[in-house]
């Protein structure tokens, strides 16, 4: 058996050997530890599909297909610099310099949305479920640093 992965419509499609092309959804297996690890394919119901051992798994075109898929469930913008963060009624409003611009989020509760991985970095979630992550936060301003000590 094969699979392969096709757009239609605008719409990311998995194709298994010879039957009908299936609407799918591309999720990395474990997106932190190995993000160049196991990827999977589910359908509308979220069951599974498919799954590839990795990116070197799949054929040229469907492995095109799937990095756009999965830069966009992943994108993940750079804090360059804190703006503010300010806590109101259990919420923390954050402003903050990214690679994607200025943003704007709030987070509900630090402990559960601010998470330091194992090789250092710090990924924030906030209550819409974008991510944003600090590379380095020793690196950060001064500002910044006190701000982000605030969230931990």
């Amino acid at each position: 058996m094969s699979a392969k992965l096709l757009l239609r419509d605008g719409r990311l499609h998995a194709q298994i050997d010879d039957a009908d092309p299936v609407v799918v959804r591309l999720v990395r297996t474990r997106p932190r530890t190995a993000p160049d690890g196991e990827l999977v394919a589910l359908d509308i119901k979220k069951r599974e599909v498919w799954l590839w051992a990795g990116l070197n798994a799949l054929d040229p075109d469907s492995r095109v297909l799937a990095e756009t898929a999965l830069a966009e469930r992943y994108h993940e913008p750079a804090i360059l610099r804190f703006g503010s963060i300010r806590s109101r009624f259990g919420v923390w409003q954050v402003v903050a310099d990214t690679t994607a611009g200025q943003r704007s989020f709030a987070l509900r509760n630090p402990e559960r949305s601010v998470e330091t991985m194992s090789d250092g970095r710090v990924l924030l979630r906030d209550v819409n479920g974008n991510r944003y992550v600090i590379a380095d936060p020793d690196a950060l301003d001064s500002h910044s640093g006190v701000e982000l000590a605030r969230l931990r």
